[in-house]
C-alpha cells in the first residue's frame, strides 16, 4: 500500500470552492441565503478567535452569519429558551454551540437543546448516536 501525505491547505481550498459554488447554486435555485447562528457563552478569547474566522469563511463562501454571545453566568434554563428561540427561527439554517462551555451548563444538556435537524457541529445526542451506528443524518 502507498502512503500518501495529505495536503490540508490544499483539501480546505477544494472544499470551501466547492461549497461557494454550492450555496451561489442553492441562493438561485430558492432566493435562501443560508445562515449560521452562533451560539457563544462566555468570554473565552481562543473562542472568539475561532468564532471571527468561522464568520469570515461563512461570508467568502457566500452564507450569512449572526453571533448570540451570552454571558457566563447564563442559567441553562435561560440558554434552552434562547436556543429554543434559535430553533424557530427560519432565518436560521444552522446553529453551532461554541464550546468550551462554562462549567455551570452541562454539555449533553445544553447541546440536546439545539435542534438536530440545525446542529451543525453533530453534538446532539441523536446526531451522536447516528454517527456512531455509521448511518449519520447530519454529517458535521
Amino acid at each position: 500500500m502507498q502512503e500518501k501525505d495529505l495536503n490540508g491547505k490544499e483539501l480546505a481550498k477544494r472544499i470551501r470552492k466547492q461549497l461557494k459554488s454550492e450555496i451561489a447554486g442553492f441562493k438561485e435555485e430558492t432566493n435562501i441565503i443560508p445562515k449560521l447562528g452562533i451560539v457563544y457563552i462566555g468570554e473565552d478569547l481562543s473562542s472568539a478567535a475561532y468564532i471571527k474566522s468561522k464568520m469570515k469563511r461563512c461570508k467568502k463562501v457566500g452564507m450569512e452569519t449572526e453571533l448570540f454571545h451570552f454571558p457566563a453566568t447564563i442559567s441553562l434554563k435561560n440558554l434552552r429558551k434562547e436556543l429554543k428561540i434559535l430553533n424557530e427561527e427560519e432565518s436560521i439554517h444552522g446553529i453551532i454551540l461554541e464550546l468550551p462551555l462554562p462549567p455551570h451548563i452541562p454539555f449533553l444538556d445544553a447541546a440536546a437543546s439545539v435542534d438536530p435537524n440545525k446542529d451543525v457541529d453533530g453534538l446532539h445526542p441523536a446526531n451522536l448516536g447516528w454517527l456512531f451506528a455509521g448511518n449519520p443524518f447530519f454529517i458535521p
